[in-house]
């Protein structure tokens, strides 16, 4: 820690002062407005929150997950949730292998992964392995889509995904205990307790995952053959603590630790190895709010320790590398008036990385500043934010970055939103630093995007029935984007030699009904991505105009579920388009559908529910492949049986 904070360069110096003396001055104003309202959450006309996902990113399409969709997913990984039940691309080597995100067919390095505000995305690769993320800890899952640089920082280019949890104050204690087995020897288990009092809240639980992951496949050799080498062994720690320091301030502080122990499996054309890695997360944050009639001021710290070790006897490579990301941050948000919210936020982080392919260990410092303001306009309903983020990053010069968006009501069933931003992403370390290849003199990816959204949304109180259509269209350019190309016969080296334009169409549809003693709901979704290539690169092949690889044209998810008493049943359908796998286009994998159904029963004895499920993934047993040559499962079967104490 010593390492990490002793040196703070005078640019940070700058953003605390910056920051510091905008709080004071606000809070010197805060009593003469004080009249707006007497309320701190609810302010006439505007609310006054502290989720910045909430708060400025009107006209931004934001997906949140409800409890019951959730609950399904409970013993299962975000990669799972996101493939299922949204048009977004999730990459993915196979069962236990790497899984990425890929939003509006921008690159996994776009999308940011958020646990209670604290970006978890590792500093040396700008991404996250969302199979490594476990849904039973979060109360709240929420993918944001577009361009939010100027809210959010570096990388948000495409989107993010946005992980909560909640204060169980005034709470009695609360037990759940999940278990699940499955083909391939998995093997699931889950404990999670919470309770609170009037000052104090905590919440905390462990997990477990093992699978072997020795399922058949049929090889590019037409074999019937078993999947080796792809065992994984996943294990969680989570604990929470918040507590009211004074009737208008709360501190709380988190901890999630994770251990991966996974084996690496060959590709279906490479000979059987024993390659390894073994992942070691440590995220912790620390967090003090007060919250004053239209004021509130947070205060955040969060350490992240990152150790990954990777093992290949054939090469005899033994490799090591940690990462020590420290990261202070703080907000303040005044009610200006009954219409209008403005807010201020400062931060400074610091990346320390020991990786065996750095010469050495390598320092990124990072601060920024960031205004907002929340508006309500003079159109009924309608709500306007307007954000601008000045970044100091080492190395690099990173410009003023803004963004804007509106939505608000049509008329009683349509409502509109639309949304403009330009965004960035510094590169890697492992971009800049990785021995050979590395690149020192890389410039940060800039974007510019906008998007623009209808919706309808109706119901039948006396007939017991709603329904909902979304559509969205978006258009975005990255221009400096990093690509990894060969350099020499030897190795590859990053450079900034692409141009992507992005654009599409998202249509999301739901609808509900309650008749007699059944309850049902339909939902469905379709994207069309076109991410193109925008310019030739210097001496290769023309690619202008070509699809970006492993991005696929066409996603949609469809799907049903049918209540009726105790019982439910549940058919999801996912089809995913054909996806190049070279930049020229020439070579593609073909589309596929996936198909899953679920049923099971909820059981209530006093204050205990038992509820049980059974699953069968894959269910057409469809051959496909979502990398080339990586073998994934046909079908395959769940039984999960939940208390809730």
């Amino acid at each position: 820690m010593n390492r990490l904070f002793n040196t703070i360069s005078s640019n940070t110096r700058k953003a605390l002062w910056f920051f510091a003396l905008v709080t004071i001055v606000v809070l010197k104003n805060r009593q003469a407005n004080a009249q707006v309202s007497d309320s701190v959450h609810l302010l006439q006309s505007v609310t006054i929150e502290s989720d910045r996902l909430t708060i400025y990113t009107h006209g931004l399409k934001i997906i949140s997950f409800d409890s019951t969709t959730l609950d399904n997913f409970r013993s299962d990984n975000a990669a799972t949730l996101l493939a299922s039940q949204t048009a977004v691309y999730v990459k993915t080597y196979g069962q236990g292998g790497l899984a990425t995100l890929s939003i509006r067919g921008t690159l996994a390095t776009h999308a940011g992964v958020y646990w209670n505000g604290v970006n978890i995305n590792q500093p040396n690769i700008g991404m996250t392995d969302i199979s490594l993320v476990p849904l039973f800890f979060f109360e709240t899952v929420a993918l944001q889509y577009g361009g939010s640089s100027a809210i959010f920082g570096s990388g948000n280019v495409g989107g993010g995904l946005h992980l909560e949890n909640c204060a169980h104050f005034s709470s009695p204690l609360k037990l759940k205990i999940l278990s699940g087995i499955g083909s391939s020897q998995e093997y699931t288990g889950n404990i999670k307790a919470s309770c609170g009092g009037r000052n104090i809240a905590w919440e905390g639980g462990v997990s477990f995952n093992s699978q072997k992951n020795n399922f058949p496949y049929i090889n590019s050799y037409n074999q019937h053959v078993h999947q080796q080498n792809a065992s994984l062994r996943n294990n969680n720690i989570f604990q929470q603590i918040d507590i009211k320091t004074s009737r208008n301030s709360t501190l709380s502080a988190g901890l999630w630790w994770l251990n991966s122990d996974r084996d690496l499996p060959s590709s279906m054309i490479s000979s059987p190895g024993k390659e390894h890695q073994k992942d070691q997360s440590t995220r912790t944050y620390i967090k003090w709010e007060l919250l004053h009639p239209g004021n509130i001021l947070i205060i955040r710290s969060s350490l992240l320790v990152e150790n990954m070790q990777y093992l290949n006897p054939q090469l005899l490579i033994d490799a090591h590398y940690r990462t020590l990301s420290g990261i202070v941050e703080g907000e303040y948000q005044w009610q200006a008036g009954a219409k209008t919210l403005i807010g201020f936020a400062g931060s400074a982080s610091r990346d320390n990385a020991s990786i065996y392919a750095y010469s050495g260990d390598k320092i990124q410092s990072a601060e920024s500043v960031v205004g907002s303001v929340q508006q309500v306009l003079p159109l009924p309903g309608w709500v306007a934010t307007f954000s601008v983020r000045k970044e100091w990053c080492q190395g690099f010069k990173v410009p003023f970055y803004p963004s804007f968006g509106a939505e608000g009501r049509l008329s009683k069933n349509f409502s509109a939103k639309l949304h403009f931003s330009y965004n960035f992403r510094v590169p890697t370390l492992n971009d800049r630093f990785w021995q050979p290849g590395g690149n020192e003199n890389l410039k940060p990816e800039t974007s510019r995007s906008g998007e623009a959204g209808i919706n309808w949304q109706t119901s039948n109180a006396i007939r017991n029935w709603q329904a909902g259509l979304g559509i969205t269209v978006y258009n975005s350019l990255i221009k400096d984007l990093i690509l990894w190309t060969p350099a020499s016969g030897i190795y590859w080296s990053p450079e900034n030699i692409q141009e992507v334009v992005s654009q599409g169409l998202e249509f999301t549809s739901k609808f509900g009904v309650k008749f007699r003693k059944f309850e049902g709901k339909i939902h469905a979704a379709y994207s069309y991505t076109s991410s193109n290539f925008n310019k030739n690169e210097a001496g290769m092949e023309p690619v202008k105009g070509n699809q970006m690889t492993y991005i696929p044209l066409h996603t949609a998810i469809a799907g049903f579920r049918i209540d009726r008493g105790i019982f439910f049943i549940d058919w999801e359908q996912s089809l995913t388009g054909k996806r190049f796998i070279l930049k020229d286009n020439s070579t593609f994998l073909e589309g596929y559908t996936l198909g899953s159904f679920a049923a099971g029963s909820s059981l209530t004895f006093k204050k205990t529910t038992i509820n049980l499920q059974a699953e069968i993934r894959n269910l057409f047993d469809t051959r496909y492949q979502a990398i080339q040559y990586y073998a994934v499962p046909g079908r395959s079967f769940r039984l999960i049986i939940n208390f809730i104490l």
